[in-house]
């Protein structure tokens, strides 16, 4: 698992570096042994999505994939409850956490 989020999170930072693509949410429709499928993405605009220190590479230094029934947050442990698509809330139906260091 830990494989996967290191190459889908380099393709992203490729996405950017390449396209200027920014992902909010990501929506995966089709993950097996051969294939990869997901949807989401929109234009990088300066306006909108202000660039602060730029990532330079994606690291598996201390990368986790972890399965909880609560989300760590700064003000503690919430329970996973449904997310409308616009919202910030976490996804019930995908109880992971994901931890990366990344190289700036």
């Amino acid at each position: 698992m830990t494989d996967l989020l290191y190459h889908l999170l380099d393709e992203f930072l490729f996405s950017f570096s390449a396209e200027f693509v920014v992902c909010r949410r990501v929506e995966i429709i089709e993950l097996d042994i051969v294939n990869l499928r997901g949807e989401s993405s929109r234009k990088f605009d300066l306006e909108r999505h202000p660039q602060g220190t730029e990532i330079k590479a994606i690291t598996m230094h201390q990368m986790k994939v972890l399965t909880t029934t609560e989300v760590t947050t700064e003000t503690g442990a919430l329970p996973r409850v449904e997310c409308s698509p616009e919202g910030d809330t976490i996804i019930a139906s995908s109880p992971y956490e994901c931890y990366v260091l990344v190289d700036i």
